[in-house]
């Protein structure tokens, strides 16, 4: 690469750089993704939680690899204004080599021989953003997911929760207990714990309304 084209090659890859570090951090503050943190879980959302956390890691740290880089070849061209022919033998190494080194992966036994050791995966700048893309698309997969069906079920249960209020406040002005509505009250309970621990668990169907509980309309902030 000329001193030109390496100039160009940092311009853009600064600005990539700035984009992906934006979408990281604007998809870990979703609001799918917080509740996902932020929620004790259960079952398949569990599940999902585990995965969404394990591609998140993959992601920040093939991101700061590729930071790392991308930094290298800031301070070298910073340092060399008028780079010479091995600085730009380093520099078009570092921006369109096989520059950024993975950890060893553990190989399986059955991919094992006796004498040959697993080395260090390469991979180019380009490379490791294709690589980020599709970890990145099907995080944001889960989380708009999972925040589509919490947000569906959390309003039903904010329903169920204003009638169950003013069913009590009906039996209170009655002056008497039933046992029925205390049966219907154990059930919305076991519900509403099912659905914030366990969405995915519940994605085919909402709670259902009781027989007899007023249903009142309510709309879930997002």
């Amino acid at each position: 690469m000329s001193r030109d084209e390496v100039d160009r090659a940092l311009a853009t890859l600064r600005d990539e750089k700035e984009r992906i570090g934006s979408a990281l951090l604007e998809l870990e503050d979703h609001q799918g993704y917080r509740l996902l943190e932020g929620a004790a879980l259960s079952g398949g959302t569990l599940r999902v939680r585990e995965a969404v956390r394990g591609r998140m890691a993959s992601l920040w740290a093939l991101f700061h690899l590729y930071g790392g880089v991308l930094g290298a070849a800031e301070d070298l061209r910073a340092r060399h204004g008028r780079p010479g022919q091995a600085q730009l033998a380093e520099l078009t190494r570092l921006l369109v080599g096989e520059s950024v080194e993975l950890p060893a992966e553990e190989v399986p036994l059955e991919r094992r021989t006796l004498l040959a050791a697993p080395g260090p995966e390469r991979l180019t700048l380009r490379a490791a953003v294709e690589r980020m893309n599709p970890l990145f698309e099907e995080v944001a997969r889960e989380v708009a997911a999972v925040d589509a069906v919490w947000s569906v079920l959390l309003s039903r249960l904010s329903e169920l929760d204003e009638a169950r209020r003013h069913a009590a406040t009906l039996l209170a002005a009655l002056g008497g207990a039933d046992p029925e509505y205390e049966r219907l009250r154990l059930e919305v309970d076991a519900i509403a714990t099912t659905v914030r621990a366990d969405p995915s668990r519940s994605r085919a169907r909402a709670p259902p309304t009781p027989p007899g509980w007023t249903r009142r309309p309510r709309r879930w902030p997002r």
